[in-house]
């Protein structure tokens, strides 16, 4: 199902904005600092976060679309509640973003 939602986002996106470049972000690993107990759920809906990333990066090439590889790239990310990055997140994210991008 995320790879028919997917796919279909980046079709819609290109069918409406036509001109605009699309990026496409892999899904990085977080954590949650205020969480003591939090474990990083590896599988989520019975797939492993590999799958969902494997399919990021095809439908990017499928899109013309540029890739940022965040899970490869992005130490984990530290997040409010497992999920929305905290400060120090999206300063981890927009630096591993400025690597890829070959900036840092």
């Amino acid at each position: 199902v995320f790879s028919v939602a997917y796919n279909l986002m980046l079709s819609n996106l290109k069918r409406n904005y036509p001109a605009a470049a699309l990026w496409c972000f892999t899904l990085p690993i977080t954590k949650c600092t205020r969480m003591e107990d939090f474990k990083f759920p590896y599988y989520y809906a019975g797939r492993h976060i590999s799958e969902y990333n494997d399919y990021i990066r095809i439908a990017a090439k499928e899109f013309a679309a540029r890739l940022i590889d965040l899970n490869r790239a992005c130490p984990p990310c530290d997040t409010v509640d497992k999920f929305h990055p905290t400060a120090n997140g999206m300063e981890a994210i927009a630096n591993a973003t400025l690597s890829e991008l070959g900036v840092l």
